[in-house]
């Protein structure tokens, strides 16, 4: 019979925790992950030192990334150039312009609440196998092209977004690299964004300037506007 550490056989569940198991009841499992879940992100505050200069440097990003997308010779979206790269007929106008602007903002406002409530927050939320299996895959990804890497925690990343595509509104699956990994976009959290499989892989290694108009075009009209909803709500939250 199995029995918790605090005495208990009713109720208890086995956890694989490599190299051994443990054996908790119901009880002793929450204070258990909430004590892992709290070290987890005491790491990441130790990693992270100041967090206003951590958020500072996420703030220049999305700035260098405002401007790199808007750039016309780059082949990306401004009101007074044609979107390169994409199907006949879609010219860029004020609205396509706006879209890509506003997807920007939304991502830089998320980006330093990322860093400004990270220590109040991030221990209420509990990482997956497959958060955990993303973080490690991204590394990887990272070493084999020598990017700028910063560890980051994949759970509080999806409680910002709500698990929801930051692209389209759809139901988050995979994170994308916002300025893509291909074109040494840094693996930090101020570049990562949750993403539904849709996106992430029509994205590939494109700039959001290049590619979200294209996708934005896919969309209903009512997506298009609920999207657009969650990017001013984003914003201004």
């Amino acid at each position: 019979m199995a029995r918790c550490r605090c005495g208990a056989t009713e109720g208890v569940r086995v956890y694989p925790m490599w190299p051994r198991k443990l054996f908790l009841c119901r009880s002793c499992s929450g204070e258990h992950f909430k004590a892992r879940r709290r070290l987890e992100t005491a790491r990441l505050l130790a990693q992270y030192g100041d967090m206003d200069q951590a958020a500072r440097r996420a703030e220049a990003h999305h700035v260098a990334l405002r401007a790199d997308t808007e750039r016309p010779d780059l082949g990306v979206c401004t009101t007074r150039a044609p979107l390169a790269g994409r199907g006949a007929g879609l010219a860029c106008t004020p609205q396509v312009a706006d879209d890509v602007r506003a997807c920007l903002e939304a991502l830089a406002a998320q980006a330093a609440r990322y860093f400004r409530d990270f220590a109040d927050q991030a221990y209420r939320v509990f990482p997956s196998y497959r958060d955990r299996q993303r973080a490690r895959g991204h590394a990887l990804r990272a070493d084999q092209r020598a990017v700028y890497a910063l560890a980051y925690d994949v759970p509080w990343l999806r409680r910002l977004y709500r698990d929801r595509c930051a692209y389209c509104g759809g139901k988050a699956e995979h994170l994308d690299h916002v300025w893509p990994l291909v074109l040494a976009g840094d693996d930090a959290p101020w570049n990562l964004a949750p993403a539904c499989s849709p996106c992430n892989l029509s994205k590939g290694g494109k700039t959001l300037g290049e590619w979200l108009p294209g996708r934005l075009a896919d969309l209903t009209d009512d997506q298009r506007a609920a999207v657009r909803g969650l990017w001013r709500t984003w914003t201004a939250a």
